[in-house]
């Protein structure tokens, strides 16, 4: 694991071998968020950043990713063949 981050509902953001997951300490879940790894860089690497607005930033080699914990939602629907 190479970065941890507590989000503002608890919930604990990850990054490890190129991964972003969410560990919910309520429902004892774990999440991984597969991010497309455009540059072929090996995805996201090191520490996550927290701002006061809760937002989160993590980054690879050339690009970073901004995003907010509570606007990012699960598919827990399959996809119409």
């Amino acid at each position: 694991m190479e970065g941890l981050e507590v989000d503002s509902s608890g919930g604990i953001w990850m990054v490890s071998n190129g991964n972003l997951d969410k560990y919910d300490p309520v429902l004892k879940t774990n999440t991984n968020f597969f991010l497309p790894d455009l540059e072929k860089s090996g995805g996201i690497s090191g520490n996550i950043y927290k701002d006061p607005k809760g937002y989160l930033y993590v980054a690879g080699m050339n690009f970073f990713i901004q995003f907010h914990p509570a606007n990012i939602r699960q598919v827990t629907t399959q996809p119409a063949i």
